[in-house]
């Protein structure tokens, strides 16, 4: 009936990331993109639908039509579908198929719509959704009854849409499984703690200002094995003192995600980039820093603060694990945290098998590039104990202590890339040398660069001695930059006249040596023109 707009969104993934949460079970047209098919029975106004068994698992749809979903009117407002409604005011009646393999694997199904106008759904034949709502786009975490429904192999989705109010129709379905073991920060309810939320813009935000805080839920009947916690997090020390933040912007922060007694710090809030200002941060080089907490919450919808933690989890004896993020700093240094999409994974042993290939051959292909030795020596020697990780626990754990490290990997990675650029500028600098440059800054600068290049070669450098090097040979290139004189003061008050001779202005030197006998003259001309 009404016409709707449809905020597309897409997730990146890689084979650590939250996709391996989820499943879709049966695809969703407005996130896959893709058609699905099921069989179809169409109604125009006042006339006759199906019997009323219909929606039962075991109905025979065999003398229904064959459909490709999503389906819209053409005036409609589905971002996506491929089959036009057929008649205004008429109704569809679709069943769709689909396997479940492994029903442990489903800690939470969601079931997706998108419908206009009233709408109703079954899943093998047990009703899930009656919504006469019309224009309504639906993500609805199915409860444990609801969840009970599925079944190992086939299942099946029966809904029904009526075009009630007519001009504008569609129809789209979908069920999700997430082997997620809790809801999300923003859905759940179960967060317990000393800390605030903050709303902004239909998102909730956990936050802290000061010395400690905790946001934390204990979780029943845990199976041991390999969790990710992970979170939109960060925090900012000295966040009121721009200048003592940007000092201090290195630092851990006394915040940390945590599962049992294992812990992984949050990213400081100048951690990451963003392409643009908001008018919510500091500016610094190109980078943007929130610098209070209710100006944290953009950020975080641009995925700028992703952080993880990963272990191996063996619950208690009452089958418990308690787990969530916390601050407690032994200062009374002012600070804030903040977080929000607190989500715990759970990957099962066939997970492992395939992750734990896929990010041996990432750290194999890391290793091969320039870093620092002892960063690159620790990263081969993961690489090996992974391959010789034999059982579930040992290969959850090779594969936790691989991502726990990969940051630090990319890092060195990095530190070395940006090394080599500036030797490159610096050789660069050193072929652009002549008469006019001094002998003892191109000597300097031949030897700095030979060591640069060694350490580069033998991975010597660690993070700190590449930003060292970095500095000195900035400041070596500017040095190259100088005019540089060697002259000879053959008559006593003509130095001017013999700097004059091989320059045409005084301001363009900036190292000279000076052989000969200087009178009052010449010494004022030091002091007075060479100093402008």
């Amino acid at each position: 009936m009404k016409k709707i707009l449809f905020l597309m969104f897409a997730a990146a993934s890689v084979w650590c990331g939250k996709a391996n949460a989820q499943k879709a079970l049966m695809p969703y047209g407005q996130f896959s993109l893709q058609p699905w098919t099921g069989t179809y029975f169409f109604a125009e106004n006042g006339a006759s639908g199906p019997s009323d068994d219909w929606f039962g698992k075991k109905f025979d749809d065999s003398a229904w039509g064959t459909i490709e979903g999503p389906v819209s009117s053409v005036e409609g407002g589905l971002a996506y579908y491929n089959t036009v409604w057929k008649a205004e005011y008429g109704t569809y009646w679709v069943r769709r198929h689909f396997a479940v393999d492994d029903i442990s694997q489903v800690r939470e199904l969601y079931f997706y719509t998108t419908h206009d106008d009233v709408c109703v759904a079954y899943l093998n034949g047990k009703l899930i959704y009656d919504n006469g709502v019309y224009s309504s786009t639906r993500s609805i975490i199915l409860d444990e009854t609801a969840r009970s429904y599925l079944v190992k192999g086939d299942n099946v989705l029966a809904i029904r849409v009526s075009d009630s109010g007519g001009l504008y129709a569609y129809l789209d379905c979908g069920i999700y499984g997430y082997s997620l073991v809790n809801s999300t920060f923003d859905n759940g309810n179960a967060w317990m703690g000393s800390y605030d939320r903050h709303g902004y813009d239909g998102n909730t935000i956990g936050y802290r200002y000061g010395q400690s805080f905790r946001c934390e839920q204990t979780i029943e009947n845990v199976t041991a094995g390999l969790y990710r916690l992970s979170a939109n997090a960060c925090g900012i020390e000295y966040y009121n003192d721009y200048n003592t933040a940007y000092t201090h912007q290195n630092d851990e922060m006394p915040a940390k995600l945590f599962i049992g007694k294992d812990e992984k710090a949050i990213p400081s809030a100048f951690s990451e980039m963003a392409d643009v200002d908001y008018g919510y941060c500091w500016n610094i080089s190109g980078k943007h820093v929130p610098y209070y907490v209710d100006h944290v919450p953009w950020a975080f919808k641009q995925g700028m603060y992703q952080c993880e933690l990963w272990s191996f989890v063996q619950p208690d004896e009452d089958g418990k694990i308690t787990l969530g993020i916390y601050g407690n700093a032994s200062n009374d240094i002012y600070r804030w945290a903040a977080w929000d999409n607190l989500d715990l994974t759970y990957y099962s042993e066939s997970d492992i098998n395939t992750m734990l290939d896929s990010v041996v051959t990432v750290f194999t292909g890391l290793t091969a590039k320039p870093q620092n030795i002892g960063v690159k020596t620790r990263a081969a020697s993961m690489v090996s104990t992974a391959k010789a990780a034999k059982g579930y626990e040992a290969k959850a754990a090779a594969f936790a202590s691989m991502m726990q490290y990969e940051p630090k990997v990319r890092k060195s990675i990095k530190a070395y890339e940006e090394l080599n650029a500036t030797l490159a500028d610096l050789n660069a600098k050193l072929g652009e040398s002549n008469s006019f440059t001094s002998p003892a800054t191109i000597s300097e600068a031949t030897t700095l660069s030979k060591d640069v290049q060694s350490a580069h070669k033998n991975g010597s450098y660690d993070n700190d001695d590449v930003d060292s090097a970095i500095s000195k040979m900035g400041k070596m290139i500017e040095r190259l930059g100088y005019t540089y004189l060697d002259i000879t003061v053959n008559v006593p008050g003509a130095m001017g006249d013999s700097i004059l001779a091989k320059v045409e202005n005084f301001v363009d030197v900036l190292s000279i040596k000076i052989s000969g006998i200087l009178n009052d003259a010449d010494l004022s001309t030091i002091q007075s023109r060479l100093s402008q």
